[in-house]
C-alpha cells in the first residue's frame, strides 16, 4: 500500500542509488576519506498517511546523528548533496502491529530497533540504531554515504469516533507502507547542514 505524504513533510522525486560498495577498491587511498559531514536533523525525513476503514494512520520516521560523505577526485558540494537525495528513498514500513516493524529502503538501510512505547493515547514509538552505507553513481563519479544514526518510527492512529485505542485489527490490515521521504537538495535549511572536513 502507498501511503498519501503528509502536508508537513516536504517530498520530491528519487533515483535509486547505486549498487556496490568502495570496500577492497580504494582502502588507504585519498578516497577513503569523507569530504563533508551531513548532521541529520531531528526532524521526519519520511513519511505517509493512510485510512483504513474509520481509522486515520500516520507513520513518521526520523533520524538523528550524523553521516560522512565520500566524494572520490576530492570535494564536490553538488554531488554529495545530490547522493543524499536517496538518503529517504523507497523506505518501506511492514508489521505495524507487531512489537517489532520492519523497515528497509531503496538505500539499503540497516534498521536495529532498541525500544518501543506506547505513548497515549495512539502513538506507538520504535527507537533503535539505523547503519547507513550506500552509493549513488552521478556523471560517472560514485558518491559514498556511511554512518551509524538512531531513528525513531512513530505510528500514530485516531478514529473519527474517539471511542477506543485499540487499533490492532486496523494497522495488521494495512501490511505494508511506502513513506515519501525529503528530497535533502530542495530545501536550503537541509542543504546548509552538509559541511565540508577539515
Amino acid at each position: 500500500m502507498r501511503g498519501i505524504a503528509p502536508e508537513s513533510l516536504p517530498h520530491g522525486a528519487y533515483s535509486a542509488p547505486g549498487a556496490g560498495s568502495y570496500r577492497g577498491r580504494m582502502t588507504g587511498k585519498a578516497a577513503d576519506v569523507p569530504s563533508f559531514s551531513f548532521p541529520l536533523p531531528r526532524a521526519p525525513l519520511a513519511g505517509a498517511v493512510t485510512r483504513i476503514g474509520k481509522v486515520s494512520v500516520a507513520v513518521r520516521l526520523a533520524l538523528d546523528g550524523v553521516l560522512d560523505v565520500t566524494c572520490p577526485g576530492g570535494p564536490d558540494r553538488a554531488r554529495a548533496l545530490a547522493a543524499l537525495d536517496a538518503l529517504a528513498s523507497g523506505v518501506f514500513v511492514q508489521g505495524m502491529a507487531s512489537p517489532e516493524p520492519r523497515i528497509s529502503s531503496d538505500a539499503g538501510h540497516r534498521f536495529r530497533q532498541l525500544r518501543s512505547a506506547h505513548e497515549p493515547p495512539s502513538i506507538l514509538a520504535f527507537e533503535g540504531v539505523c547503519r547507513t552505507d550506500f552509493e549513488r553513481a552521478l556523471d560517472g563519479v560514485r558518491i559514498r554515504v556511511t554512518g551509524e544514526v538512531d531513528y525513531r518510527l512513530e505510528v500514530h492512529a485516531t478514529r473519527e469516533s474517539a471511542d477506543g485505542t485499540d487499533f490492532g485489527n486496523e494497522l495488521a490490515s494495512i501490511g505494508g507502507l511506502v513513506l515519501i521521504g525529503t528530497t535533502i537538495s530542495d530545501h536550503p535549511e537541509l542543504r546548509d547542514r552538509l559541511t565540508a572536513k577539515p
